[in-house]
C-alpha cells in the first residue's frame, strides 16, 4: 500500500492545467464524436456497422448513441439507414465528409503524438501511454460533482 510520502510527493509533481491537454485530446478521440469517426473509419469494409454496435464500442447506452448520431447526421459526417434484413437495427456510415473529419482528427493525433516524442522521447512517450493505460484500468472513475461542483 502506497505511504503517506509517496502519496505527498506524487501530489507534489501535479499542477494545475487547463482543458486543453493531452489527456483531454485523448479522451475526445476515443468518446463521443471523435470516438465514432474513429470507430467507423478504423472498420472492416466489409463489415456494415449498426448504431448497437458503435454504443457498444464506446461504453454508452443506446439513448446517447441514437443522440450522437443524430447530431453526426444533421452535421452531414454519417447516413443512417434501416437495415433491409432487420427493420430494428440502424446501419451507420461514413459520408465524405465524415472521412475527411477522420482523416484530419488522425493527422491532427498523429501531431500530437509527434510532438510528444519529440519533447520526452519515444521510450517515455511509450511508457506514458502504457501507464496511462494501466491506471485508467485499474482505477475507477469517481464522481465528484458532490464534491467540488462544476463551474
Amino acid at each position: 500500500m502506497a505511504t503517506r510520502q509517496e502519496i505527498e510527493s506524487i501530489l507534489a509533481l501535479t499542477r494545475p492545467r487547463d482543458n486543453k491537454t493531452l489527456l483531454t485530446n485523448i479522451s475526445a478521440l476515443n468518446k463521443g464524436i471523435g470516438g465514432v469517426l474513429r470507430i467507423l473509419y478504423r472498420a472492416d469494409p466489409d463489415r456494415i456497422l449498426t448504431a448497437g454496435d458503435i454504443g457498444a464500442a464506446l461504453g454508452i447506452t443506446s439513448a446517447r448513441t441514437a443522440v450522437m448520431l443524430s447530431k453526426m447526421e444533421r452535421l452531414g459526417l454519417i447516413t443512417k439507414r434501416k437495415s433491409a434484413n432487420d427493420a430494428r437495427r440502424t446501419e451507420i456510415y461514413l459520408t465524405e465528409s465524415g472521412k475527411e473529419a477522420s482523416e484530419k482528427l488522425r493527422a491532427h493525433f498523429i501531431s500530437m503524438i509527434s510532438e510528444g516524442i519529440d519533447t520526452v522521447g519515444y521510450d517515455r512517450m511509450r511508457e506514458f501511454i502504457i501507464t496511462m493505460n494501466e491506471l485508467c484500468d485499474a482505477i475507477p472513475f469517481h464522481d465528484m460533482s458532490d464534491i467540488v461542483p462544476e463551474e
